[in-house]
C-alpha cells in the first residue's frame, strides 16, 4: 500500500497509517466509493457527514470486509464545523494527510427562477464550507504537509441547460484548487481537483428525473451517444482516483485538474449509437 513520504508519525494506537478526512463520505454514490477505495488500500478514515444511518450502514459494510472506518454525524456548513473536525481528527489520530471535500449539492434550474435560498445553499455546501475545511486542514498538514482533493464536476468546463451556478462554484473550486497549490507546494502540501462526469448517485438520478421521467432510458441513451465509453463511470473508480492523488505515487501532481467523465467532453459531437 503505498503511503504519503511527508510524515511518519504513529498516531496513540501505535498506527503508522495515513489519516484521511472525507466530507459526505458516507454518500451514496461517490462519497461511498471514496471511503470505500481509502479503506482497502489502508488509510484511517473519518467521514463527516450529516446522515447518522448513512454513516452506520456503511460502517457495517466495510466491517463485514474486514475494514474499519471512524465517522462524525456533523454539518459540514454550521459554524465552526471544519476547526471542531480537525481538532478532533489531530486528538483521535495525532495527525491528518488527507483531505478530500466530497460533501455537495446540485442545482439544476434556469437563473431567472432560482431563488436567494437556493443560491445561498449551494454556496454554502459547494463552496463555502469547502473553504473552511481546506483553511482548517491546511493550518494541521503545515509542519509536515499533506494532500487535498476536491471534488468538482465537468459542468466546471462545460455545461448543459440549468447549471449555470452549479457551473460556476464548480468552476471557482477548481481556480481555488489551483491557488491553493501554488501558495503551499513549498510546505510540501498538494491539492488537485477531479471532475466526475456522470456518475450513477440517488442526486444524479433526482437530477435526471427531472429531465426524463424515464430515468434508466435517459441514461442508456447518454452512454450511447455522449460518451466514447458506453458505460458510466462508477463510484469506485473515482475513490481510486482520490486514494491515487493522495499517495506517494503521486508525490508530484499538484494544482491539476482531472476529468473522469468516459470520454464525453472529449466529443465536438454527439456519436451515434453503437459506434
Amino acid at each position: 500500500m503505498p503511503t504519503p513520504t511527508h510524515r511518519d508519525l504513529s498516531d496513540s494506537s501505535g498506527s503508522k497509517r495515513p489519516v484521511a478526512i472525507v466530507t459526505g463520505g458516507a454518500g451514496a454514490g461517490i462519497g461511498c466509493g471514496i471511503t470505500e477505495a481509502l479503506a482497502r488500500r489502508g488509510w484511517q478514515v473519518l467521514i463527516i457527514d450529516a446522515d447518522a444511518s448513512a454513516i452506520t450502514k456503511l460502517q457495517h459494510a466495510l466491517s463485514i470486509e474486514g475494514f474499519q472506518i471512524d465517522g462524525i454525524v456533523r454539518d459540514i456548513t454550521s459554524d465552526h464545523a471544519a476547526e471542531l473536525t480537525i481538532e478532533e481528527t489531530l486528538k483521535r489520530y495525532r495527525r491528518l494527510d488527507g483531505l478530500v471535500n466530497n460533501a455537495g449539492v446540485g442545482l439544476c434550474k434556469p437563473v431567472a427562477e432560482i431563488e436567494d435560498e437556493e443560491f445561498e445553499r449551494i454556496l454554502d455546501v459547494d463552496f463555502r464550507a469547502m473553504f473552511r475545511f481546506c483553511r482548517a486542514a491546511l493550518r494541521a498538514m503545515m509542519p509536515a504537509g499533506g494532500s487535498i482533493v476536491n471534488i468538482g464536476s465537468i459542468h466546471a468546463h462545460r455545461s448543459v441547460r440549468g447549471f449555470s451556478v452549479y457551473a460556476a462554484v464548480k468552476s471557482g473550486l477548481e481556480a481555488f484548487t489551483r491557488g491553493i497549490a501554488v501558495d503551499y507546494g513549498g510546505q510540501n502540501i498538494r491539492a488537485n481537483c477531479i471532475h466526475p462526469g456522470l456518475v450513477m448517485s440517488a442526486q444524479n438520478h433526482s437530477l435526471i428525473k427531472k429531465l426524463d421521467p424515464d430515468v434508466e432510458s435517459w441514461i442508456s441513451s447518454y452512454t450511447a451517444t455522449k460518451q466514447l465509453i458506453p458505460s458510466l463511470v462508477t463510484a469506485g473508480q473515482v475513490g481510486g482516483l482520490v486514494s491515487f492523488l493522495l499517495s506517494s505515487e503521486a508525490a508530484t501532481i499538484t494544482g491539476q485538474s482531472i476529468t473522469i467523465d468516459g470520454g464525453s467532453s472529449a466529443m465536438l459531437f454527439e456519436r451515434k449509437a453503437g459506434q
